[in-house]
């Protein structure tokens, strides 16, 4: 049981670490702009009006859509693999005796709890999915605009 709550928390923990990761960057870049802006003002030269402004990416919804499907696919393959593991895996008695078939119940009924987990690889997986929709319909939104 303690491997199937390690294969279930250890995919969400990844994520939480790759968002603290990308909101320290994105903390970092904000300051180290804030610097240049004060040490400009403190020069008295004129900061121009776009420094500060990112071109605006495409991309952003396609590159987050594909990588919540990724987290999707991996979190259902892990769990599967785990299922996979457990139910191959030989019981922890291997002497002949009453705890035989109980031990083999055990392994199986473990098995079919990791493998009704897979569902939640669904979620971000759909939310992937979601992300590259409103990646197409911005786009077709964008060229519509463009032509007008």
């Amino acid at each position: 049981m303690a491997v199937s709550i390690a294969v279930l928390t250890v995919p969400f923990i990844f994520v939480i670490i790759i968002i603290w990761l990308s909101a320290e960057e994105k903390r970092k870049r904000n300051q180290l702009q804030a610097d240049l802006y004060a040490k400009a003002i403190e020069m008295g030269q004129s900061v121009p009006q776009d420094l500060f402004v990112k071109p605006k990416s495409g991309h952003n919804s396609l590159k987050i859509g594909f990588i919540f499907m990724t987290i999707g696919i991996g979190t259902s393959l892990a769990i599967w693999l785990m299922s996979v593991i457990r139910s191959s895996s030989p019981p922890a008695s291997s002497k002949e005796g009453l705890l035989t078939p109980l031990l083999e119940l055990q392994s199986r009924m473990e098995a079919k709890v990791i493998f009704s987990y897979i569902p939640l690889g669904i979620i971000p997986f759909l939310v992937g999915i979601a992300f590259v929709i409103i990646y197409f319909l911005e786009k077709k939104q964008s060229t519509n605009d463009n032509a007008k």
